[in-house]
């Protein structure tokens, strides 16, 4: 014969009979975690990822030969010694615009050549260039480029005859703005390296890195 459990005897099976504490725990546990993981990934979206990311990168390019010749360049009839065709490239690779609003204090970007300047002889982009006079030393060759717009995926760049090698730096006083260089992964090596790293691991979008690649081509055709 079934009996009939008073309210007392019930709340008494139920919870010492009936529950498993310990799925308890772990569900409680689980829940704690994803809610963590959520909370993270809206944080990191929020404000984590939100900062302006410019990458630079260039390449000198030898106009002579390394072997002895009779062969001489000049730029606008003055002759060059050890010349050599410097592109440098500013990318935009970051998740948001770069606006002239973050330039701070109105101060322009500086690329600092490092060797003697000659001439620009090729610009793509926006960006409004303030280049050296000729035969500029390498202490004071600097190339400034004015606050401006530069849109997401967007790339700025120049491409100057100098003498000598270059030692590049590039001053951009952009405010919430990570500066990054990238460099080939050996000495000698090509634009294609940094092209590389940029396409697989900064996230520019791939129109942007076309205008680069085709403002250094046809730059080195003409």
């Amino acid at each position: 014969m079934l009996e009939t459990p008073t309210p007392g005897e019930t709340a008494s099976i139920f919870d010492w009979a009936m529950v498993d504490w310990t799925i308890v725990g772990w569900t409680v546990t689980a829940l704690i975690a994803v809610a963590a993981i959520v909370v993270t990934v809206i944080v990191t979206r929020q404000f984590g990822n939100r900062r302006a990311v410019l990458t630079w990168f260039m390449e000198a390019t030898p106009l002579m030969p390394k072997v002895a010749s009779h062969l001489e360049v000049s730029y606008r009839d003055i002759p060059v010694p050890e010349p050599v065709l410097l592109t440098v490239v500013l990318v935009n690779s970051g998740p948001r615009d770069i606006a002239s609003s973050m330039f701070d204090d109105r101060r322009p970007i500086r690329v600092e050549v490092g060797a003697k300047f000659y001439g620009v002889t090729r610009t793509d982009g926006t960006a409004k260039l303030i280049s050296p006079a000729i035969g500029t030393s390498a202490e004071d060759a600097v190339v400034t480029m004015a606050p401006l717009l530069l849109k997401r995926g967007e790339s700025w760049s120049f491409s100057a005859v100098i003498s000598g090698h270059p030692e590049v730096n590039v001053d951009a006083p952009l405010v919430d703005t990570d500066v990054k260089e990238l460099r080939p992964v050996e000495t000698d090596g090509t634009i294609w390296s940094p092209v590389a790293s940029v396409l697989g691991g900064v996230g520019v979008e791939f129109g942007g890195i076309l205008g680069a690649l085709a403002s250094i081509f046809i730059g080195r055709r003409r």
